[in-house]
């Protein structure tokens, strides 16, 4: 598994080609706090779309934003969260790191 100080250390977003995405958001460890958990991600997702809709046509975002909705509906991924989370995306490139 990659960590986020690997993937910066070795150059990995180093040529990402704009626009470049992330999303940071505070999780929870355990049930039933961790229920809103994924409902804050797809919200932020939202905004994502919002913002990038202000500034790029529809078929450029539509591929960027993809990972991200796909995470939103991971069940399994949100029952295993730790304390954060943080999201990166760029075209070809898509890392979640649990923090």
């Amino acid at each position: 598994m990659s960590t986020l100080d690997s993937d910066f250390a070795g150059g990995l977003f180093d040529h990402c080609d704009p626009p470049c995405l992330s999303l940071y958001q505070p999780t929870h460890r355990h049930h039933p706090e961790n229920q809103q958990d994924p409902i804050r991600f797809g919200n932020l997702v939202k905004a994502l779309e919002e913002s990038l809709r202000q500034q790029f046509p529809t078929d450029h975002i539509q591929p960027l934003l993809e990972p991200f909705q796909s995470l939103a509906e991971d069940r399994d991924f949100w029952n295993h969260t730790l304390d954060g989370l943080a999201v990166l995306g760029a075209r070809g490139l898509f890392r979640v790191y649990t923090l």
